[in-house]
């Protein structure tokens, strides 16, 4: 989160983050969303989760987390988190046309990157932040016939919990 949250302020300004979208694919039980809504101004911050068991976690999580926020008058950004497949949720696609930042964990995933990297760059504006544990792009950039552009790559120590080894953190940004 830290280094998204650094690299992010680099690449997006405040002004544009309030009239734009979190989004998180593939958002668990959506503890990432609520966090995201509690620390940014983001117009909205939108999670959605295919694996029913962890998206009936969400509402709940985020009920609960919401409630905390208002008792201690804080502020935060509009949360939605849906259950479903994210290349079918219609709703995915309004949020990612208004993302300035998304997340994807996409370690357990690789098969779809291409896929994902294809809907991303149809989808999201201009300037978008899109961050990952796997790089969507490929390594050399006279292959990337995409819209987007490798920004950086940090190995963190502990960004999963559930790997227990140091993962690489890949920020790219939607610049055509």
């Amino acid at each position: 989160i830290e280094v998204m949250i650094k690299e992010y302020r680099h690449l997006v300004n405040e002004q544009t983050e309030k009239k734009s979208t979190f989004v998180d694919l593939g958002s668990g039980h959506g503890g990432l969303v609520c966090l995201i809504a509690s620390l940014r101004k983001f117009n909205a911050c939108f999670g959605v989760e295919n694996e029913e068991n962890r998206a009936s976690w969400a509402d709940p999580l985020a009920e609960n987390f919401l409630a905390k926020l208002r008792c201690r008058s804080m502020k935060y950004s509009d949360i939605q988190i849906n259950f479903g497949d994210f290349f079918q949720c219609h709703q995915t696609l309004d949020f990612l046309k208004r993302a300035s930042l998304v997340w994807v964990n996409n370690v357990a995933f690789t098969d779809i990157n291409f896929r994902l990297l294809q809907l991303l760059d149809s989808t999201v504006p201009v300037g978008c932040v899109v961050v990952s544990f796997v790089s969507f792009l490929p390594s050399h950039d006279r292959m990337n016939e995409t819209g987007f552009e490798f920004i950086s790559k940090t190995v963190v120590k502990e960004a999963a919990d559930w790997t227990f080894t140091p993962l690489p953190v890949h920020v790219m940004q939607k610049k055509r």
